[in-house]
């Protein structure tokens, strides 16, 4: 009996030690790009399209049909490919992205005058006061919409902006490599890099995939994803390379000292070393005309172009890598072309 006792109380200490010592030992820490609860993508689309504001919910504008080059709508397809990362598929989509940039419509005169954008990192904006007519001074603006797909072909966009993801997933938007177009008219600006050169507004909702005009509530300020904005594009007849980056933060995408998210300019230093990103693109860019240009042009014949229209046609023929020829049948088609509806309730939109 004694000896039973013994060998029991034997066992007894072995698994308590063995229980201790298991509760005193660290636990392995979850690696985070190994256990992502999205998939990884396999195909993303960038849908580009120009836009304006009924109150809060953006649409796009209608603009003409026939306009092949700098159309009002332009969507790049990017594909997987191995060994060589994301590759443009030029085959379904537009290769670059060809906008007009600065002013719309000669709110601000004399040329020059309009205010300055907002410093990202300084602004103090919410969901409840931000208002976009306040802050976009006239300025053209482009609507931009990405959606990803996996291997299947199935899109799994919501996938970064549901089930928790969406406190560590944030979309940046940079300019780099800045320069002047070959055919520019006038280089003698300074070419500001950073916000000053080209700005982007979140405009993300919750519902993720619902609208503004149908209902969802506009979330941008406090849970900033890019999966929907607008961009800004200051310095006309320049091209550059947009690079985006998709942060998946190991902890939370929100600064532990302020519980503020980075502007949209770019990870932090810290958040460049402890976190990981899901996506590092690069995408071509050529702003080929400032908007304003626009008002005093006519495209009527290609063999009498006045000089401002020669100018216009030779920057959009080399922003979109076509004759001479093809540019001024797209801007003729943008200025006497069959109008695009225009639907605030259909279409495009934020």
């Amino acid at each position: 009996m004694r000896q039973y006792r013994t060998i029991l109380s034997t066992l007894l200490l072995g698994a308590l030690t063995a229980v201790l010592l298991s509760a005193c030992q660290p636990q392995a820490p979850v690696d985070e790009p190994k256990n992502k609860l999205h998939d990884d993508p396999a195909r993303m689309e960038i849908t580009l399209f120009r836009t304006h504001f009924h109150g809060m919910a953006p649409h796009v504008s209608g603009g003409t049909k026939g306009v092949k080059h700098g159309a009002s709508e332009q969507t790049m397809v990017l594909e997987l490919q191995q060994g060589k990362g994301f590759v443009i598929n030029k085959e379904k989509g537009v290769s670059r992205f060809v906008v007009t940039g600065n002013l719309g419509g000669g709110l601000y005169e004399p040329a020059g005058t309009y205010p300055s954008p907002v410093d990202p990192a300084k602004r103090t904006w919410t969901d409840d006061t931000f208002r976009p007519e306040k802050y976009n001074a006239g300025y053209t603006q482009y609507g931009m919409i990405i959606k990803y797909f996996n291997n299947a072909g199935e899109e799994i966009t919501g996938q970064f902006a549901t089930g928790g993801q969406e406190k560590i997933h944030q979309h940046f938007f940079i300019a780099k490599n800045i320069r002047w177009m070959k055919n520019a008219t006038d280089r003698s600006a300074e070419l500001k890099s950073g916000y000053e050169y080209l700005y982007y507004y979140y405009y993300d909702t919750t519902p993720w995939d619902k609208l503004i005009r149908e209902g969802a509530r506009y979330t941008g300020i406090s849970n900033p994803i890019g999966l929907k904005g607008y961009l800004e594009f200051y310095q006309p007849e320049t091209s550059f390379d947009l690079n985006i980056l998709l942060l998946h933060a190991r902890g939370s995408k929100y600064n532990s000292s302020t519980g503020k998210p980075s502007p949209f300019t770019g990870p932090t230093p810290g958040q460049r070393q402890k976190d990981d990103f899901d996506l590092n693109i690069t995408v071509p860019v050529v702003i080929y005309a400032n908007e304003n240009e626009m008002e005093s042009v006519e495209f009527k014949d290609f063999d009498h172009l006045s000089p401002k229209e020669q100018s216009i046609v030779r920057r959009l023929a080399e922003a979109a890598g076509v004759s001479e020829k093809e540019a001024f049948e797209s801007l003729y088609n943008r200025c006497y072309g069959e109008l695009l509806p225009h639907d605030p309730n259909s279409g495009l939109g934020l």
